[in-house]
């Protein structure tokens, strides 16, 4: 049986675009506001208000599994996706007018508006993906959203990192310099019109699955009907609290270690780190282009467990960048997987809720982990400290998921060993 590539689904190069300056625009915004608060203030107060900018990304999350799930009840997911970028517009005119006029907190809690927005977004997205590509394209489109989303969130890094860098040299004070950054407004307004436009003309799924009766269940409870939902959830949580807390710390330890005080340099470098994740996300759909493969996972919780280790034992920019490229590699490798098992286990017309929760439950094991490392911060913990605590949690969990994935570890070696004489094709998977 012939199967059909991805890439002849109408549609698809549509929502690519839209997941592009969606992400675009949070991060670039995120950005700006992250790298005024590191460049005007120093110690406690520049420690707290980072955190609080990273809890107002990752809260709305929490807020929106109601939201999410109710509309997802009432209107299809191309309709939520629609008026969700129409909204983006507005947002985006709000963070114009206060570059404009150089309101600092303003634009700082515009930061919670833009992420509750992006919050409803990403289960419709899902949803939809599910619709219009099939059961059998989760894994591989996926791959791509990943890496499209990543591309973006690099692109806006560099961009909106250096040219902060390069207009606000001079200039004293945080107002002063956000009144100098206005034509980025402009440009977040240009590339939320442009995005509202493609969400018009996206297609029609071909098989619309039926909108839910329920949507005030116990998020908890909504994921742990299936144990592989439960446990990908669990596992997409701890990684990305982990890489939250490193992010939280590579700067400081860059600083002590070896004396970086760019806040370029920093962001240039988290980039790396999302550039092997654009890698990872690109390369695990093309692996799981006929089934999800799983086996492959303990190797990959293996390398981000010794990447974490070997970070405070190089004191060199280009040595902390490897190692940070590769942990990204392997968490892209990570997460493809279980996001596209999260979607095939959800059932027919379940999508959006189960995201939904997932997503709650995965922000609540970031948020506990960024308190963790802001009270270990302020208790004067150091940053290699914190490292050293990351690699015993992620070799716990390695132990764990080579307990519950020996078969699937075992068949992915074999396959590679005979890889140039075999090939397993799935077919039927629709029907599974």
């Amino acid at each position: 049986m012939e199967v059909k590539s991805i890439w002849e689904i109408k549609g698809l190069k549509r929502l690519l675009v839209l997941v592009f300056i969606n992400t675009f625009i949070d991060l670039g915004h995120k950005v700006l506001i992250q790298n005024l608060v590191f460049k005007y203030l120093n110690g406690p107060a520049q420690a707290m208000l980072i955190a609080v900018l990273s809890l107002l990304v990752i809260f709305p999350f929490v807020l929106a599994y109601w939201p999410s799930s109710y509309l997802s009840t009432k209107f299809s997911a191309r309709r939520i996706i629609r008026w969700n970028m129409v909204a983006s517009v507005v947002i985006a005119f709000m963070i114009l007018l206060s570059y404009a006029t150089g309101k600092f907190w303003v634009a700082f809690g515009l930061t919670f508006v833009l992420s509750f927005q992006a919050s409803l977004f990403s289960p419709a997205l899902y949803e939809y993906i599910r619709e219009r590509l099939g059961k059998q394209n989760l894994a591989e489109a996926n791959g791509y959203i990943g890496a499209v989303t990543l591309v973006a969130a690099m692109l806006a890094i560099f961009l909106f990192s250096v040219s902060l860098e390069s207009r606000t040299g001079k200039l004293s004070t945080i107002s002063s310099s956000l009144q100098g950054i206005v034509d980025f407004g402009g440009v977040l307004v240009l590339l939320s019109v442009l995005q509202a436009a493609t969400a018009i003309f996206l297609p029609r799924p071909d098989h619309s699955t039926s909108l839910l009766s329920s949507y005030a269940e116990n998020p908890v409870k909504v994921v742990k009907r299936s144990e592989i939902i439960w446990l990908s959830t669990v596992g997409l949580g701890l990684f990305w609290g982990i890489n939250h807390v490193v992010m939280a710390n590579i700067g400081a330890y860059l600083k002590e270690a070896a004396a970086v005080n760019n806040a370029a340099a920093v962001q240039c470098l988290l980039a790396l780190g999302g550039l092997g994740i654009v890698v990872g996300s690109f390369f695990a759909g093309r692996m799981s282009r006929n089934y999800i493969e799983i086996g492959h996972i303990p190797i990959t919780v293996l390398t981000m467990a010794s990447c974490i280790f070997l970070f405070p034992a190089f004191y060199s920019l280009p040595a902390v960048a490897i190692f940070f490229f590769l942990f990204g590699l392997a968490g892209g490798f990570f997460i493809v997987p279980l996001n596209a098992l999260i979607q095939f286990n959800a059932g027919e017309g379940g999508v959006s809720t189960v995201t939904a929760a997932s997503n709650l439950v995965q922000n609540l094991v970031i948020t506990v982990a960024l308190l963790t490392t802001t009270v270990l911060s302020f208790g004067q913990v150091r940053p290699t400290v914190i490292f050293h605590l990351l690699f015993g949690v992620a070799v716990i969990c390695l132990i764990y998921v080579l307990w519950k994935l020996p078969y699937s570890f075992s068949r992915f070696l074999m396959m590679k060993l005979f890889a140039r004489r075999y090939k397993i094709l799935v077919e039927g998977i629709d029907h599974l």
